[in-house]
């Protein structure tokens, strides 16, 4: 269900991205002497990847706090 979700809304998230980074940036930015093109692919695959991050982090934090849950009840995790 999720890459099929994924397949279907991917086009309309990069749209959107390429559309809003274009009336913001004018579709490019300047880093260093660098010129960066920012179409919407790009813009929705960094989107993905900090999304991954966060929720990665997010899992992190909770399998934490299980951990210190358990060590301090005595229970098993």
């Amino acid at each position: 269900m999720c890459l099929l979700l994924s397949l279907t809304l991917s086009p309309f998230i990069a749209n959107l991205l390429a559309n809003i980074a274009k009336h913001l940036t004018n579709g490019s930015v300047r880093v260093g002497g660098l010129r960066v093109d920012l179409p919407g692919v790009r813009l929705a695959l960094w989107f993905g990847g900090a999304v991954t991050i966060l929720s990665g982090l997010v899992a992190r934090l909770l399998m934490r706090r299980v951990q210190h849950t358990s060590a301090v009840d005595g229970s098993p995790a």
